[in-house]
């Protein structure tokens, strides 16, 4: 993937919200395995949860988007979630399939706590 390419999916996750979404969803989450994984040593647990974290999702919808636009769709998905319509999309539904992305990482951090729960 090109650079310019790389930097249009950035500004495309940030303009249409999914990093601050996703990272929201996460943190959340990361709260209630806290308070359910209370026993895993500390260390342990900030390493399941960084390795699993905003960039694992970052590079997922990075590795998504490459895969199925083009650099010029990818400006046009910019502008149209800068326009009225695009923001208002934003607030009522998802594109893409992000929840997925974002379960699969909260799957795998509540996978790996129990493991290391259980040690």
């Amino acid at each position: 993937m090109s650079k310019k390419k790389n930097y249009l999916i950035s500004l495309f996750l940030k303009c249409s919200q999914y990093l601050s979404s996703a990272e929201q969803n996460l943190k959340a989450n990361e709260d209630f395995l806290r308070a359910s994984y209370h026993s895993v040593n500390s260390d342990n647990f900030n390493e399941v949860i960084q390795k699993n974290g905003i960039d694992r999702f970052e590079e997922g919808m990075t590795s998504l988007v490459d895969s199925h636009f083009s650099e010029d769709e990818i400006k046009s998905l910019i502008e149209f979630f800068r326009s009225p319509v695009g923001k208002k999309l934003i607030d009522n539904t998802h594109l893409l399939k992000i929840q997925k992305l974002i379960n699969e990482i909260l799957k795998e951090r509540q996978h790996l706590l129990s493991k290391l729960d259980r040690e």
